[in-house]
């Protein structure tokens, strides 16, 4: 009968028990890539959230007439992006997960209040845009950096 290697190790023991410090430290090497190749990818998508939220709350209050155009355009190109991100996004640990979610949350919110509270206040101008494109864009890009650089 012939037997797979994996099986000869599933008989001698679990393979870790059986690792020089040499195998250890590559495995670590590769378990610290396959780490770093997911948070690139989660970072990915807070950038695409922020651009989103961001490009959204621009349009709103720079130019209202073009919302409706923006959306037609830019709600389908996330959408197409995001699918193309999470077919390449990797697993994930819990307070990464967790940024995210926050950002992603606290994103929405600003972008309604954004919308809802603090448009009849300014004027629409590009300048007031700009600034208020800012706001709701601000979580995803923060939570982003926390990934680059923690």
């Amino acid at each position: 009968m012939v037997s797979s290697s994996r099986d000869n190790h599933a008989a001698r023991g679990s393979p870790s028990m059986h690792l020089d410090p040499q195998d250890a430290v590559a495995e670590l090497r590769r378990a610290e890539a396959r780490s770093r190749l997911g948070t690139r990818w989660q970072v990915f998508e807070l950038l695409l959230a922020a651009v989103v939220v961001g490009g959204t709350a621009f349009v709103y209050h720079a130019y209202r007439e073009h919302l409706g155009t923006w959306i037609w355009i830019a709600a389908p190109a996330a959408l197409i992006v995001a699918v193309m991100l999470g077919w390449r996004r990797r697993a994930v640990g819990r307070r990464e997960a967790r940024w995210t979610r926050v950002a992603t949350i606290a994103a929405v919110v600003l972008t309604v209040v954004s919308m809802t509270v603090l448009s009849p206040l300014v004027a629409h101008t590009v300048k007031w845009g700009a600034a208020l494109a800012v706001l709701p864009a601000l979580p995803s890009l923060v939570a982003a950096a926390r990934l680059v650089f923690r």
